[in-house]
C-alpha cells in the first residue's frame, strides 16, 4: 500500500490509510487521518492532535501491522493538556497492536 490509500471493508466509504515507520517519528496526526498504519523497526511516537481539531466524535485506529510494538513500544501522546481516558499517553506493547480511539471533549477515548 502506498501512503494514503483508500481501504475498502466491504461496507460504507473506504477509510483514509497513512502509513509511517519509525523513520517519521513523531508522527502527529492529521484530521483527515482514519488509520495509522505503523511499521515498527524502532521506537515511534504518534502525537494526537487536539480532539476539537481532529473532529468530536470521529474515530481513528493506531495499528501496529509490522508486528514490532512488543520490542520496540509505540508511544501515543495526547495533545498539551488532553488526555487519553485520564492519561497523557498510552503505549502499545504488543506485536500487531491495535487500539481504537474517539476524539471527546477535552481529550480522547479508547472504543
Amino acid at each position: 500500500m502506498a501512503a494514503n490509500t483508500k481501504v475498502g471493508l466491504g461496507f460504507g466509504d473506504p477509510l483514509t490509510v497513512v502509513e509511517k515507520a519509525s523513520a517519521d517519528s513523531p508522527y502527529t496526526v492529521q484530521s483527515t487521518d482514519q488509520v495509522v498504519a505503523l511499521t515498527v523497526d524502532g521506537s515511534i511516537t504518534v502525537n494526537l492532535s487536539t480532539a476539537a481539531t481532529f473532529g468530536l466524535n470521529k474515530r481513528l485506529i493506531i495499528k501496529d501491522v509490522s508486528g514490532g510494538a512488543g520490542v520496540n513500544n509505540v508511544t501515543i501522546d495526547g495533545a498539551g493538556a488532553e488526555t487519553i481516558d485520564g492519561r497523557s499517553s498510552i503505549l502499545l506493547t504488543s506485536n500487531y497492536a491495535t487500539v481504537t480511539l474517539m476524539a471527546v471533549t477535552g481529550g480522547w477515548a479508547v472504543v
